[in-house]
Formats: C-alpha cells, sequence, structure tokens
C-alpha cells in the first residue's frame, strides 16, 4: 500500500485515545439459568470418581403382592429380579485457545496493556464451552434415535429430549428414544417405568397456539412425585424453562392469575423467574425456540436450538390419549414445533464431572507448538448427565407465543 503524506491528522499525532480499562463487554455470551442450576446445585452436581460408565439403579417391577386367605392360598417361592441399572457414558468437551508469543511477550503488557489479553482469551474459552453444554442440555446423545429425525449426536451430552421421552412420541426435534441409558422403554420389564411422555400444546392440525394458564398447570401436574434414590416422597417441579420469548407470553397471559405471586427471585441461581404453583418459571435463551438468534450470539449452537418441523410418526398414537398429539391415522401430519416449555424436577437429576483435574472445567496449560511463536491451551469437561425419575419432569412443545 502507497505511503500516505501525512500519516495522521493533527488530533490523532497529538492525542491519545480513551479506554475501557481492563474490561470487556460481554456482547457474545448469555446467562442460562439451566446450566447454572446443573452446576451450582448440591442436589444435583455428583464428583466423577472414576469408572467405565455410571450405573444407575431403578425399580424394574414389584414382587407378588395382594390380599390373600390365610391357610388357603399358598406362598410362592419364585424369586423376581426388581432392579436393574440404566448405563450412562462420560461425554467429553473442550475450548481450544491459540495465540502467538509476540503478543503477550511484546504488545500486551505493561503500561500499553488495556485488556489483558490471555485473561481475555481463557475467559472467552470458558464461556465458549458453557455455550456448547447450555444448547446440549435440551437434546439427546444418542447415536440412532427413531422417528422422524434420526441424527446421531453420539458426542453430545445425554440431555433432557432424550430422558423425557417414552419412546413412541417425538422429542421437539422429531426423535424418538426406544432406549434410556441403554435400557429399553416399554419392555417385556421395564414397562414405562423410565417413561416421560411429551405433551403437544399445540392445534389438532399441527400448527402452533398460544400457551395458557390451563396448559400450565395441567403440564406442571403431569409431573410424577418422587424423588429417587430410595425416596419416594417429594414435591413437584421446582423449575421451569422456556425461551425468552414464550416467557414474554407467559408473563402477558399468566402474571394476572391469582396462581402466580409477583417475580422472585431464587437465592441458588441469583436470577429472577415468575412463581407457578411450587416451581419458579425462568426464560433461558438456550431453551428450543423460534427467535434464539435474537438472544444468542453465539451463532455455532444456534442450529441445535432452533425449531423447525417435523412429520408425526405413526407410534405417537400408542400414546395418543397422553400426548395430546395430531392423531396419525395414515397421514402425512406435519407439526410446527414453535416454542417449547420444560418442568423440571432439580432432586431426580444428576451432572457428574471430576471435581479437579484436566476434565473438570480446567485449561490443561499453555504449550508451546513446535514452531516456538505458537502457543495453545485447552479447557476440557468429562460430563455425565442422567436422570433418575423421568416421569418427574415435562417436555411441552408447540407454542406460538
Amino acid at each position: 500500500m502507497a505511503a500516505t503524506n501525512p500519516l495522521f491528522d493533527q488530533v490523532s499525532a497529538g492525542t491519545t485515545e480513551a479506554f475501557v480499562k481492563g474490561l470487556v463487554s460481554r456482547t457474545l455470551f448469555t446467562a442460562t439459568p439451566a446450566l447454572r442450576v446443573f452446576r451450582t446445585n448440591k442436589n444435583i452436581y455428583r464428583p466423577w470418581e472414576g469408572g467405565a460408565y455410571m450405573k444407575v439403579p431403578f425399580d424394574l417391577q414389584p414382587v407378588p403382592a395382594g390380599a390373600y386367605s390365610p391357610g388357603s392360598d399358598t406362598f410362592g417361592l419364585q424369586q423376581i429380579q426388581t432392579m436393574d441399572d440404566m448405563a450412562f457414558s462420560p461425554k467429553f468437551y473442550d475450548a481450544e485457545m491459540t495465540w502467538i508469543m509476540p503478543i503477550t511477550e511484546v504488545f500486551n503488557k505493561g503500561p500499553y496493556e488495556i485488556v489483558n489479553f490471555l485473561k481475555e482469551l481463557y475467559g472467552n474459552g470458558s464461556n465458549s464451552l458453557d455455550s456448547q453444554v447450555a444448547a446440549d442440555l435440551y437434546n439427546h446423545g444418542q447415536a440412532s434415535p427413531s422417528g422422524p429425525t434420526t441424527t446421531s449426536r453420539i458426542k453430545a451430552l445425554n440431555g433432557m429430549a432424550e430422558a423425557l421421552n417414552d419412546g413412541y412420541t417425538a422429542s421437539w426435534q422429531g426423535s424418538v428414544f426406544t432406549t434410556y441409558g441403554q435400557q429399553l422403554r416399554n419392555g417385556p420389564l421395564t414397562g414405562t417405568v423410565l417413561n416421560s411422555v411429551p405433551f403437544w400444546g399445540g392445534n389438532a392440525d399441527g400448527s402452533a397456539a398460544p400457551i395458557s394458564n390451563q396448559i400450565l398447570n395441567r403440564i406442571y401436574h403431569r409431573c410424577k412425585q418422587g424423588k429417587g434414590e430410595g425416596k419416594l416422597i417429594g414435591g413437584k417441579p421446582d423449575y421451569g424453562f422456556c425461551s425468552d420469548f414464550l416467557f414474554g407470553a407467559i408473563a402477558d397471559r399468566v402474571f394476572p392469575m391469582q396462581r402466580v405471586d409477583a417475580s422472585i427471585k431464587d437465592p441458588k441461581i441469583g436470577l429472577e423467574g415468575l412463581k407457578f404453583n411450587g416451581g419458579i418459571i425462568f426464560p433461558d435463551s438456550f431453551v428450543p425456540g423460534t427467535q434464539n438468534a435474537l438472544y444468542v450470539q453465539d451463532k455455532t449452537v444456534l442450529s441445535r436450538i432452533t425449531t423447525g418441523t417435523y412429520v408425526v410418526p405413526s407410534s405417537s398414537d400408542t400414546n395418543g390419549s397422553f400426548n395430546n398429539m395430531p392423531s396419525f391415522n395414515a397421514n402425512s401430519i406435519t407439526v410446527t414445533v414453535g416454542e417449547t416449555f420444560w418442568w423440571f424436577r432439580s432432586d431426580v437429576w444428576r451432572f457428574s464431572y471430576p471435581r479437579t483435574g484436566a476434565y473438570a472445567f480446567k485449561n490443561a496449560g499453555a504449550q508451546r507448538a513446535f514452531d516456538g511463536d505458537v502457543m495453545a491451551d485447552i479447557i476440557r469437561a468429562a460430563i455425565v448427565m442422567y436422570c433418575l425419575v423421568p416421569a418427574s419432569n415435562q417436555q411441552s412443545y408447540g407454542y406460538s407465543g
């Protein structure tokens, strides 16, 4: 490029710039209530301490029981299997940071350092990793689901779309999950004990419909009581998660109702939501919906949290009286997923990763590349996500706002 003369104007030549020193505006990332619950709730987090995979025992079938006549009824002596295990493998995530040494060793230092380059780079890496995990919370981690959408996501978390399914009804992205934790749903012994039936909140013709107080209340009370891990009695869901767009619609329609209090702050995660029955509803920009691009600027995750359409599978009619889906009836019915809503029982979820070490959401330490000038580091996490009692939670979709 040809040199210019003068190179700087008088103001630029004789005046330094004013800077917001030491701060970088977080315009790219957004807080996510669901991930904050998973990462900070002591009931959910369990440190990973080793093993080939996580085995999760569950009730399989009841022993023979009932009324009897003393002295005339016989006592069966056949032993039956009353428990079995789900099995979940750790899923691995990382964020990769690369830079050249002159940036930190020559330029970005001393009184001329406006923002610490490495501090910002590592902060970006941590937020980037959280963004990827947050998007996968609402998806699945299976290799070959059935239904209209059979995309393999074997490397990703075993998320809520997979956990909150019944083996017949499609989850929000159009996949049907006939297994959970490698256990067969609706099997001769498992029956429905690992099922949570997705609920369609849209119209009978497959179009999306406005959410209502009635629907919110109905799907809240569809959630089974019971805490898991040997405890039978428990409350209903303590959290509800929905997109920012749907949250605005809920506030408009439901806020005046007697069942809803004014906005309330959950001290466990430090965010405000709307009180509904025994739960708090939070807007979460990573909840699958139609307008997430307004709130999530990390373009690498948008395709995983943006809803579309799918053709209702014939298996959906099996639980038609429970899922409220448009009847298949040998016809190709396309549903518009729209906005999604999730009722969530925190004490039946587990989110396990190492407390310390290289896979504990920690960086490994900067390493010099072969050419001597390039530096690199990586933040890693090994995560097992699973649900003890899927029926204590509810996935719902088909809302226009």
